[in-house]
């Protein structure tokens, strides 16, 4: 009887070391630790450029007043949380970033189905600025659109 619960013992305990899940291993490179932290939205530029058949602007749009609920937090094993007032919702998911790529830098986040790609314009102890842009070409008139956001730690 002795030796059927050794036996038993020795397969639960086989059977619990094979469930057993090892963390994910991240490429140092896909990680930075210069982000890790709570960065806080400052600054927003929208600037909207249109070129083509003769109709050239440039307009700038600076926004400004964002509060604490405007961040992004970046943490290790490159988990992440994004909060914005727009949307009312903080996003807990996970980032990437190519410390490769010299610049600019894309960043990307994401959550479930909620995703953002920005790329880092620039990236210092107490300052980060995202940009992102997109262009839209329709009859011969080309609108490009750059967000470039500012976060202070």
């Amino acid at each position: 009887m002795k030796k059927v619960y050794l036996f038993l013992l020795i397969i639960y305990t086989v059977g619990l070391s094979a469930c057993k899940t090892d963390e994910a291993v991240i490429p140092s490179n896909l990680q930075n630790p210069a982000l890790i932290g709570k960065w806080y939205l400052q600054d927003l530029t929208t600037r909207i450029q249109t070129t083509g058949n003769g109709n050239n602007s440039d307009i700038t749009i600076p926004y400004s007043g964002f509060g604490n609920y405007d961040f992004f937090e970046f943490k290790i094993r490159n988990e992440a949380t994004y909060s914005s007032a727009f949307t009312g919702k903080a996003y807990e998911g996970y980032y990437s970033t190519n410390t490769n790529i010299i610049a600019p830098r894309p960043i990307f986040f994401k959550s479930g189905n909620f995703e953002l790609d920005f790329s880092i314009q620039s990236l210092t102890s107490t300052t980060m600025v995202l940009f992102r842009s997109s262009s839209v070409e329709q009859g011969g008139v080309t609108t490009t659109t750059t967000n470039t956001y500012t976060y202070t730690h």
